[in-house]
């Protein structure tokens, strides 16, 4: 098996000559293209002219995308595309399928199944249909008891049957597929999705881009009835990862994309395979150590797979609360990933000022906010309508994470908030962070509910997922997935910890004090070469 780091060393830096780059439409510019704000996770870069007209050239290009043309447009598209600005251009299907892309007798399909032999039946009578009978299909019985039905589906189609002895769990059915795999791509299909014609294809062509190992389709939810699950999970399944093409990596805008569907490169799962210890979240793990080896793993909206909703609301509060019992292990594997929130110390103050009524205060920190990041950007032209422009966004992404957080891991106090509302103004405040994103979520999404219903599988959702994630924590006894993470402004904590150092020299000179002396000196000794 080759060691991952060591394959790393001979990916291609740039992006291929030749390819096509689109620009992400929710990156807004500033300056004539020298400021770009958003990127994944959401940040403010500056651009020299050169890149700044290479990034109007990849703008003006519009959805299909810009053509690299040299060495240097190479490397500045590979560096835009790592901070989430740009992503490889988006085609229509036919573009897509062209002759240089890898086609269908590249790929074989491993089907993971337990206990599903009808829903098997019908995913493989599609995949028969969408490519013709000619793709390798491997069946992977993960220990199901009704092991002759299986057996009989899989041979009726044509399909290479692997049987576990026991129920092992996704990953490791979908390793012992891909161990037996002969071609340089594998498509992994859960057996309860229902593939659109030509998919894997459609995803092939991104990889002639010798740096990507992953990509994964956007996964619809079908409606088989008029339920309220039904609809609600249309527009906001766990498994849709929206409709903005991105790239998946940890601590980004898209954090991993579900295993349900997905195309993987054959050298990638001979270094790394899914940790078949883990139930749930395996697939995070795996995208998550995929990034870390060096290969990229993108997202695509515009190609389809279809997934069949959990039938009723209490399996699907029970799978959502196993989502979030992950949280502890994957915490583990990858420490400090998991924060459920990471707010700026500004925002927390201007927050804090709304709540408690302190709207002077509220006002104060926004203002001293806003004008030390109109300091640092004072070469700029317009400068303080860039920087209140840019704490404006800011604000607004710390509110929907703090409503997220009052919603999913601390749900607990969440309560008591909306408990208090009736006779406190705070908890008024409180209440309305919780809720707003809600209300303007819903009124992006297709609105298939009303407001009342959205609102409430909302609730629910959050509330199944954040009693996973606290259920999982107390039993592991690992914190980190319920503490948020506050950035506090740099000059101002350098300030304070000049400020400490000062107090602490003066009682330390003190003839009263000589203990503190000492521990203030070993404190600050430890920090300063911890931060060095």
């Amino acid at each position: 098996m080759q060691d991952s780091r060591t394959y790393q060393k001979s990916l291609n830096p740039g992006v291929p000559i030749g390819a096509f780059v689109s620009w992400d439409n929710r990156t807004r510019v500033r300056s004539g293209y020298r400021i770009l704000m958003g990127g994944s996770p959401w940040r403010m870069i500056r651009l020299d002219d050169r890149s700044a007209v290479f990034a109007r050239k990849i703008h003006a290009a519009g959805r299909l995308g810009a053509s690299v043309a040299s060495d240097w447009e190479s490397k500045a598209a590979r560096e835009l595309m790592a901070r989430g600005f740009v992503y490889p251009g988006v085609a229509t299907a036919s573009e897509k399928i062209d002759k240089s892309s890898p086609r269908s007798a590249d790929y074989c399909v491993v089907i993971p199944v337990f206990e599903r032999a009808k829903q098997l039946a019908e995913l493989l009578n599609l995949v028969r249909i969408h490519d013709g009978g000619v793709a390798e299909i491997i069946v992977v019985d993960d220990g199901s008891e009704n092991a002759a039905e299986i057996a009989e589906v899989a041979t009726s189609f044509g399909a290479r049957l692997v049987r576990l002895p026991s129920n092992q769990g996704p990953g490791a059915a979908r390793n012992a597929g891909a161990h037996i795999a002969s071609k340089p791509f594998i498509a992994f299909l859960d057996s309860d999705c229902m593939p659109t014609a030509m998919w894997v294809e459609q995803l092939l062509h991104y990889f002639t881009d010798p740096t990507v190992g992953v990509v994964a389709p956007r996964i619809k939810t079908i409606i088989e009835d008029s339920s309220a699950l039904q609809r609600f999970e249309v527009s906001r399944s766990s498994l849709d990862m929206g409709c903005f093409p991105d790239h998946v990596k940890k601590g980004g805008r898209l954090s991993y994309v579900p295993s349900a569907a997905l195309v993987v490169r054959r050298e990638v799962m001979d270094c790394i395979n899914f940790e078949e210890s883990m139930r749930v979240g395996e697939d995070v793990d795996f995208m998550w150590r995929v990034s870390e080896a060096g290969w990229c793993v993108n997202y695509d909206p515009s190609v389809f797979v279809h997934h069949r909703s959990r039938a009723g609301l209490r399996s699907w509060f029970v799978r959502t609360f196993e989502y979030g019992t992950s949280a502890a292990l994957l915490e583990s594997r990858h420490p400090d990933s998991l924060a459920p929130a990471r707010l700026s110390g500004w925002n927390v103050g201007i927050l804090a000022g709304m709540v408690f009524d302190k709207k002077v205060g509220a006002l104060s920190v926004a203002v001293i906010a806003s004008g030390t990041l109109a300091c640092r950007l004072r070469q700029l032209p317009r400068p303080i309508p860039t920087a209140i422009q840019i704490a404006s966004y800011g604000l607004m992404a710390d509110i929907e994470q703090l409503g997220r957080l009052l919603r999913r891991e601390w749900w607990p106090i969440g309560l008591l908030i909306l408990a208090s509302v009736p006779k406190s103004k705070m908890g008024r405040g409180g209440a309305l962070i919780m809720f707003a994103p809600i209300v303007a979520d819903w009124r992006l999404e297709n609105q298939r509910l009303d407001p009342c219903r959205y609102a409430l599988m909302r609730c629910a959702q959050d509330l199944a997922y954040g009693s996973g994630v606290i259920t999982s924590a107390v039993r592991a006894q690992v914190w980190r997935p319920l503490q948020p993470e506050v950035s506090y402004p740099t000059v101002i904590a350098n300030r304070v910890i000049s400020s400490v150092r000062e107090v602490g020299h003066k009682l330390g000179s003190s003839k009263t004090f000589p203990k503190f002396s000492r521990f203030v000196s070993k404190r600050w000794a430890s920090d300063a070469s911890s931060s060095g």
